[in-house]
């Protein structure tokens, strides 16, 4: 028998109400003594993300608990159902963290297998330290983790375009 993902057992163990903002389903932990976000807040948060890409989001989880592998964590995808959920800790950084676990979703959901090898390539001709990654899984995760930032970055159009211009046209195409 498959074990369940921890993460996704927590969140089964919860009750919400389900709500809509910008089209995307949002559950709402019905406790909410540790969470700060505002519905407001997160529709403001929403607003820089196209529609095309609010589309790929079928749940985003307003939780009441911590992260249980690290207490610093503030939001995390969860891969497959690409489930976003939202830690009592993020409201001080909500559109980071969120454009940041969208950008997950974008890799998980529109790029094709060609255009991530697209990127790996494009990470390893104008971000160098991505070969200092000797081991796949630690190189993977590392390209992965840039995909999503560059996708925050660019969405809040903070991008260095000067410095890695390749990557900037590629997310820029998205």
């Amino acid at each position: 028998m498959k074990e369940e993902n921890p993460e996704l057992s927590l969140l089964n163990k919860h009750e919400y109400d389900i709500l809509e903002i910008k089209s995307v389903k949002v559950y709402l932990s019905k406790d909410r003594s540790e969470i700060k976000i505002t519905l407001n807040e997160l529709n403001t948060a929403l607003e820089i993300i196209p529609p095309n890409h609010l589309s790929l989001i079928p749940r985003i989880y307003l939780v009441n608990y911590f992260c249980q592998d690290c207490i610093e964590t503030k939001g995390r995808h969860l891969a497959v159902l690409n489930y976003i959920i939202l830690y009592p800790n993020s409201s001080d950084k909500l559109t980071e963290v969120l454009t940041h676990e969208i950008g997950h979703l974008v890799w998980d959901k529109k790029l094709g297998p060609q255009q991530r090898i697209e990127f790996y390539y494009l990470m390893l001709k104008e971000v160098p330290a991505t070969l200092d990654k000797n081991d796949e899984q630690e190189r993977y995760i590392f390209v992965l983790e840039n995909f999503a930032n560059s996708y925050l970055f660019y969405r809040l159009g903070i991008f260095d375009q000067k410095r890695y211009p390749k990557i900037y046209q590629f997310i820029s195409s998205l």
